[in-house]
């Protein structure tokens, strides 16, 4: 029996890891200018450092593994 919350909380984890996996730089860019929000710095003109951009693909790289996992265990019969 399929376990639809499971199932979508996998997919959620796998799409979202890809995606970060696919594009770090703008992942990491964009958290960078939420960051910045609050400062007196441009938003513009933020911009993330390599180690920040290795971190986002280690952490999607890692959310990717877990969502396959999830979607495993969610369709995996009982």
């Amino acid at each position: 029996m399929i376990r639809a919350s499971w199932l979508l909380t996998g997919l959620c984890f796998l799409l979202l890891g890809l995606y970060g996996s696919a594009r770090p730089d703008e992942l990491a860019r964009f958290t960078e200018r939420v960051d910045a929000l609050g400062s007196k710095r441009d938003i513009g003109s933020v911009e993330p450092t390599d180690l920040n951009v290795r971190l986002t693909r280690l952490v999607s790289l890692f959310s990717t593994l877990c969502g396959v996992a999830i979607v495993g265990l969610a369709v995996a019969p009982v």
